[in-house]
């Protein structure tokens, strides 16, 4: 714990420098970066964005163009494109990004059932990139459109548990290089104020998405809710929830597959638990009793099954946090979350800007 009071504390200042940085360069700024996950461990690199504007309305939200190198405890190189732009009086929203990474992970199969002495440690260098395209619609606050996506998988090795060193080990008969291309179809209606750190509004995505690829063809059908609540007129007490599910029809690859856990449920190692469908339900309460200090605490309930009929009982996590409003013009903060969850879960995490 001591030790993660210090990266806390340096998390702190380098994000409040990083947050005046960009505040007076306006445009690019390319700082170091720090992070932690149950997945990864302690994470360092470096991180760069530009901020633009595409008119000078205040009625149009920043677009952005980051990229991002990040180094992990746990043998991790990652190395990620993203970008958000939205167009001249919001007639249309372009978003997506790509990803290279060579990646350790634990693996405990596929079901809601599998016991915690299953996970086996392997390796697999991964790229993905995703293109969003989405159009105005004569629908108030609704966008609709197109979304492309691609995924590969090689250079998978078992890895000794105790040493992360290669071993001779079998791997699973899911665990194999793969690919897929996929074109579908998605929409959204995003009223929310700001993404990182929401204080009122709504947010709904929506897309069925099918893919092919060398294992066969599926379809990805995807919905997540947000919705946000105030205790009071200030914007210093709010209630969060989000309400998530997905369901794949068809030879979905393992990687693919829905996983609980990380974003979707805080206190869970991302992966524990996978299946062809997930369900879940995450409720956080964040207050700031102070100018720029505050406390969270969150909650929920996630399941996966084999198809979207079956319902298992549902594993839990919970968890409490720490916010530092790192600047107070856009109301970014810096969080450390402590999260635990069924089967003896627990993670600590460290960002910027809330998860939900």
């Amino acid at each position: 714990m001591f030790r993660v009071s210090l990266i806390f504390i340096f998390f702190v200042i380098h994000a409040f420098a990083k947050a005046q940085s960009v505040s007076l360069l306006k445009g690019l700024a390319v700082l170091p970066s720090i992070g932690n996950s149950p997945e990864t461990g302690l994470s360092l690199g470096l991180s760069s964005v530009i901020n633009f504007k595409t008119d000078r309305s205040d009625s149009i939200r920043s677009s952005y163009v980051g990229l991002d190198l990040n180094f992990t405890q746990r043998r991790q190189r990652l190395l990620s494109f993203n970008y958000l732009i939205t167009g001249s009086r919001n007639r249309y929203i372009n978003r997506g990004g790509a990803e290279w990474s060579v990646f350790p992970e634990l693996y405990w199969g596929i079901g809601h059932n599998k016991p915690h002495s299953s996970s086996i440690l392997y390796s697999s260098n991964r790229f993905n990139f995703e293109l969003i395209h989405y159009l105005k619609t004569k629908s108030q606050g609704w966008f609709a459109g197109i979304q492309v996506h691609h995924a590969s998988l090689w250079n998978i090795q078992s890895l000794n548990a105790n040493t992360g060193e290669p071993d001779s080990a079998s791997l699973p008969s899911e665990i194999k290089p793969y690919y897929v291309w996929a074109l579908g179809l998605g929409a959204t209606k995003d009223t929310r104020n700001q993404p990182l750190n929401t204080t009122k509004g709504k947010y709904w995505d929506w897309s069925i998405i099918p893919h092919w690829g060398d294992r066969g063809f599926y379809t990805e059908v995807s919905n997540d809710m947000r919705w946000y609540l105030k205790f009071d007129s200030s914007e210093n007490n709010i209630w969060s929830h989000r309400l998530l599910s997905s369901f794949n029809f068809g030879a979905t690859p393992f990687l693919e597959l829905p996983v609980m856990g990380n974003e979707t449920a805080r206190g869970i190692y991302a992966g524990r638990w996978r299946d062809r469908c997930i369900y879940s339900y995450q409720t956080e309460i964040r207050k700031f009793f102070l100018p720029r200090w505050g406390v969270a605490a969150f909650g929920g309930f996630n399941i996966v099954s084999p198809n979207p009929w079956v319902f298992y009982p549902p594993k839990w996590n919970a968890g409490a946090g720490i916010r530092f409003q790192i600047n107070r013009k856009e109301k970014y903060n810096l969080r450390l979350d402590a999260g635990f969850g069924s089967d003896r879960q627990r993670g600590v995490y460290i960002g910027i800007g809330e998860v939900f």
